[in-house]
């Protein structure tokens, strides 16, 4: 599966997760309480951070800064801490 394949697949999930917003998972993030909220902040910088790190830390390993063992204990680690402070954000 190519990468524009992937994309407009999951852009279409979400059109259709979008159709029934009274329902489910939809009902939980469009409602005007705190979960709401607290979902429509956290989804998506929990998708987007791991994204650009693994970009960035990829960058890294291509230009040698470092080893294989410590891109991923990096990547790892900066993972838990981002997101953990995320979570103490929201």
């Amino acid at each position: 599966m190519t990468f524009q394949t992937a994309v407009v697949f999951m852009v279409l999930c979400g059109g259709i997760l979008a159709l029934n917003s009274d329902l489910g998972w939809m009902c939980a993030l469009t409602r005007d309480r705190v979960g709401g909220d607290v979902a429509r902040r956290f989804i998506p910088i929990a998708i987007v951070v791991p994204v650009v790190l693994g970009w960035v830390i990829l960058r890294g390993y291509q230009a040698n800064f470092y080893d294989p063992n410590f891109a991923f204990s990096l990547m790892a680690l900066l993972l838990v801490a981002t997101l953990l402070g995320l979570i103490g954000r929201c």
